[in-house]
């Protein structure tokens, strides 16, 4: 099953989008698939400290 998805534009600091884009060549993943991989990581601990 295919996840749907919409294109976003975000504008970062260059600081952010360069580690971004270093942790993306670290992990040999594409740069979205990182700020993705990051953005719900952040949504999950927001979500367990609203619950805990």
């Amino acid at each position: 099953m295919t996840t749907q998805k919409r294109q976003t534009s975000i504008y970062l600091p260059d600081p952010m989008r360069e580690a971004i884009q270093a942790i993306a060549e670290r992990e040999q993943r594409s740069f979205t698939f990182v700020v993705e991989m990051l953005l719900r990581e952040a949504l999950e601990a927001r979500d367990t400290g609203k619950k805990g």
